[in-house]
């Protein structure tokens, strides 16, 4: 490494401050796992003079533009990409939650993730965790997993998520890993994997697949890395891998999670768990982490209902109108039921809010463009939406 930044002084004129090629190797080292010394170091060394000498040619290149260009390539957030940033587990938990109410259990245990990759503590032979999501339909599970990619990668879309009923019939395992022989093709969770640096895995409704993708994904759990049908071989060492599944999860709603037994015998926790053992392989459960989410107490209902409207107050329509939303306490329940369904949990609150108050005001705003800094305060009055702007 000490050679080729010799050459490049030498061939380009580049000029390097004292600690870069220290600063390569370890940063290649904590980021570039699935690769080997010093093929890794020489590859970051390239990406990084090349992006200096497109965006600040003259200036010498500092130990801080190896992180710097770590984190434009990989998109990973400056808090991780950049060691001297600190980051607390409190600050990590205070964001998931913005977007997941009502699991702090959870979203503890993924934050703990995050903290181990950025004091780098995590396993080197395998992914940065592996998380197995159970609980109720609608309660956060695939949401915490968009918040996640979110704070890692800036973009909920960074997320690569599989909707596992796709991969239901004998196909799925082919469709996954791809196919051999004269109709070769190449497995779409490998070429997925190909080219991210770091990555959000998302196989959402697990136990929707056919059991073979169960055992094509024992690879990639444990050794953190996948070889398709088609020879090629992709890396999931700088991935945080999480599955979802409902298995068991009408049990949850049979007595609050984790208090006493009952004549079934254990908690509903417990429960839970012996159903999953019963659906999955222990070989592959071993390799998870279980991460169990609680149902939605009334309380955590009503803080959804009123985030969403307050998501809603903040559209441009109102807000460049300098007008303020009011909802009153029976528009507000009249929301929260037509929202929430224990058996889909909240999945319905959007569409509720878009349903009750968007369509209402819409009409509101579109009939009267010359609207400006009113008090727009929505009721439940004679089985219908009432508006009145002050």
């Amino acid at each position: 490494v000490q050679k080729l930044a010799a050459g490049l002084v030498g061939a380009r004129k580049y000029r390097f401050e004292e600690g870069v090629v220290d600063t390569v190797m370890d940063a290649a080292s904590a980021f570039i796992r699935s690769r080997r010394f010093p093929g890794k170091a020489l590859e970051l060394l390239n990406e990084v003079v090349a992006l200096k000498g497109m965006e600040a040619p003259d200036s010498p290149i500092k130990p801080t533009d190896v992180y710097a260009c770590l984190h434009r390539q990989s998109h990973l957030a400056e808090d991780l990409a950049f060691p001297e940033r600190p980051l607390t587990r409190q600050r990590v938990e205070a964001v998931l939650s913005d977007d997941v109410l009502g699991q702090p259990v959870a979203i503890k245990t993924v934050a703990d993730a995050v903290i181990r990759f950025k004091a780098e503590m995590v396993s080197p032979d395998r992914p940065i965790a592996s998380f197995l999501f159970i609980g109720p339909t609608g309660v956060g599970k695939t949401q915490l997993a968009k918040s996640l990619s979110k704070f890692l990668l800036g973009d909920e879309d960074a997320l690569v998520r599989y909707d596992m009923s796709e991969y239901a019939g004998l196909d799925g395992i082919n469709k996954l890993c791809g196919t051999a022989g004269i109709r070769e093709t190449p497995g779409r969770l490998v070429s997925d994997a190909m080219g991210r640096r770091f990555s959000v895995i998302l196989f959402d409704e697990l136990e929707k697949a056919h059991p073979l993708v169960f055992n094509a994904l024992l690879q990639m759990l444990g050794e953190g890395r996948m070889t398709d049908e088609a020879g090629r071989s992709a890396s999931f060492l700088n991935s945080i891998i999480i599955l979802t599944s409902n298995v068991g999860g009408e049990l949850y709603h049979q007595q609050q999670m984790g208090l006493g037994g009952d004549r079934t015998g254990g908690t509903p926790v417990e429960r839970v768990e012996d159903a999953l053992r019963t659906y999955f392989r222990p070989e592959f459960l071993n390799r998870l982490r279980i991460v169990h989410f609680a149902p939605l107490s009334e309380q955590i209902i009503r803080q959804i209902a009123e985030r969403e409207i307050d998501r809603l107050a903040e559209r441009r329509g109102l807000a460049r109108r300098n007008m303020r939303l009011e909802v009153s306490e029976a528009l507000l329940e009249q929301i929260m039921r037509r929202g929430y369904e224990p058996r889909y949990g909240a999945r319905a609150m959007q569409r509720a809010v878009e349903d009750l108050l968007t369509a209402p005001i819409a009409d509101v705003l579109a009939a009267q463009p010359g609207l400006r800094g009113a008090f727009l305060r929505a009721d439940w009055r004679d089985g219908q939406v009432s508006l009145r702007a002050d």
